[in-house]
């Protein structure tokens, strides 16, 4: 280990700092959320300024409400960055892009509110196929192939999980967690392509 000793803390004085059980910090090392070096006697050390870092994200975390609207500003973040339905390389208008952010604030808070369990499956079946068919109506208004509209879809399947995965090893949140949010994402995903590709109809999404 390399820098002062005061950057490196036991494994109480970590807990301390971040504020959980000497347990939790233990298990979180285990299970390879949080890094640890061991002393040649085997007691576990924390770097300070990895637990700074983990203590923001954490605040970050409470102040946003919880796990879902850290991972949809997550989401958002990333998609403005990488523009997934820019359409055959040619970046979309502001009015081509305002039904798309539309839809895809409806299908993070749809996401988010079925990961809370406040959505069954039914429900979050027929919310995904609405926005299916408002992406279906857009992609027809604007002379999008299918094809491609599927391909961004991909590609916004691919940001969701790398948020939510991002989260498990940035905030040291319980595997599960993210896993119900896992499931959500290609729950409705699967519902919104489904309906992306059935027979065109002029419904709007829900």
């Amino acid at each position: 280990m390399e820098g002062p000793a005061d950057s490196w803390l036991s494994l109480r004085q970590a807990a301390a700092l971040v504020g959980v059980h000497p347990s939790t910090l233990r298990r979180w090392s285990n299970e390879g959320l949080l890094t640890s070096y061991r002393t040649p006697g085997g007691h576990r050390r924390f770097q300070r300024k990895a637990l700074q870092v983990l203590i923001a994200r954490r605040a970050r975390l409470r102040a946003l409400g919880g796990l879902e609207e850290m991972w949809a500003q997550d989401v958002h973040a990333l998609i403005r960055e990488h523009r997934p339905f820019d359409v055959a390389g040619r970046a979309l208008e502001a009015a081509e892009a305002t039904a798309l952010r539309d839809y895809g604030r409806k299908l993070l808070a749809q996401i988010g509110r079925a990961a809370q369990g406040r959505y069954s499956e039914s429900e979050l079946e027929r919310s995904g196929a609405g926005l299916g068919r408002g992406y279906a109506a857009w992609a027809r208004q604007h002379d999008v192939p299918i094809e491609q509209m599927l391909a961004a879809l991909t590609r916004v399947r691919r940001t969701m999980v790398e948020a939510a995965l991002d989260l498990t090893e940035s905030v040291s949140l319980e595997p599960r967690a993210v896993g119900r949010l896992l499931r959500q994402v290609h729950r409705q995903l699967d519902a919104i392509e489904m309906s992306l590709i059935a027979p065109a109809t002029d419904s709007p999404a829900n």
